[in-house]
């Protein structure tokens, strides 16, 4: 149902560069340590410890560890395969849409990422099993975070168009830009100029 073309853990160096690249499959990138911002088609996303970022394929990419600590993060590249239906089908159009390009892993998700990667070394026997059954874990796990925060949950045969709600996308990166500059004395213009939009919307 799934190919994997990537899976491992980094750790970097304070200030470190992942250069820009193409993304020609889809990546989840969970933060276990440290700060920085990661670039999706140059839109800046900052990060923090226990987030995890959804990155789309087709994209432009790159990673920037802050100045201040090392960075530590595990990583999946993979794509569907095809045809997809029902859960995977869903699965796919979530993760293709990309609703919200960071969630915040309050579960300590990442350790199941992990799991993965120790089977994708270990070559015990049926770890391909393993693997498998662990990233499909994550998937559905994240992909439950962030539908259960939007209430778009897929019932009986309904579906929901992810790429349409770019409100919920536009609030998600507000609060976040507020947690990120909180003392910094900020005024509406500065948040509204950052993000995009008119002061008044």
């Amino acid at each position: 149902s799934l190919f994997v073309y990537q899976i491992g853990e980094i750790r970097c160096e304070p200030g470190y560069e992942v250069v820009l690249h193409d993304q020609w499959c889809l990546e989840i990138t969970c933060i276990i340590a440290g700060e920085g911002i990661i670039y999706h088609n140059g839109s800046p996303i900052p990060f923090i410890p226990n987030d995890i970022i959804i990155t789309p394929n087709n994209i432009t990419h790159k990673i920037i560890a802050s100045d201040k600590s090392e960075l530590r993060f595990a990583y999946l590249g993979f794509l569907f395969s095809e045809p997809q239906n029902g859960m995977m089908k869903q699965l796919s159009d979530f993760y293709h849409a990309a609703p919200f390009p960071v969630c915040h892993d309050s579960a300590n998700l990442y350790e199941i990422l992990l799991k993965g990667i120790n089977e994708c070394f270990e070559q015990n026997i049926y770890n391909d099993i393993m693997m498998e059954t662990y990233i499909l874990q994550l998937l559905i796990s994240i992909y439950r975070n962030m539908t259960c925060r939007k209430q778009a949950m897929f019932q009986d045969g309904q579906t929901v168009d992810f790429k349409a709600d770019c409100s919920s996308e536009m609030v998600y990166k507000t609060i976040r830009y507020v947690e990120q500059n909180i003392f910094s004395g900020l005024q509406i213009s500065e948040i509204s100029s950052k993000l995009g939009y008119h002061p008044c919307y």
